[in-house]
């Protein structure tokens, strides 16, 4: 019973990916580029902006590979599954863990094509998800950046 649940929990958060937002032609596309934090969620930015070092993703099709870079850090992440306007990805040598004692995965969800944010499968997972995700992060405009 417990399992279904789960399952039902699943089934229903991935059901409002969904519906919630209008479908892409193509969210590995939409979701490359450069990226800060949403100012109107977060005040404290430090240097998180389009400005002074934002994040810059990429996504390799041919492996599933997304790879995201701030300053000299570098993530890359395998990409599990792609949704009209989501995906599911696992962080390569991932150390957090779920209450299950598995590695953490996360869902990649852009309402729109110009911001993202992450969702912990686990936290989607639960009986009682209401809708608990990270910060938003905002595209950068590619003028900006060519400055």
């Amino acid at each position: 019973m417990i399992k279904s649940i789960s399952l039902l929990s699943i089934f229903f958060f991935i059901f409002s990916l969904v519906t919630s937002a209008p479908a892409y032609a193509d969210v590995l596309s939409d979701s490359v580029g450069f990226w800060e934090l949403d100012p109107d969620e977060n005040e404290d930015r430090s240097d998180f902006t389009c400005d002074e070092n934002p994040m810059e993703i990429s996504v390799d099709r041919e492996k599933n590979l997304y790879t995201s870079k701030r300053n000299d850090y570098t993530d890359t992440a395998n990409i599990i599954e792609v949704y009209d306007n989501a995906y599911l990805l696992q962080y390569v040598n991932e150390e957090r863990l779920d209450p299950n004692g598995a590695p953490v995965k996360w869902y990649f969800v852009m309402p729109n094509k110009t911001t993202f944010y992450w969702v912990r499968a686990d936290w989607a997972d639960q009986e009682d998800y209401n809708g608990e995700r990270t910060f938003k992060r905002n595209k950068c405009d590619p003028a900006q950046r060519m400055s």
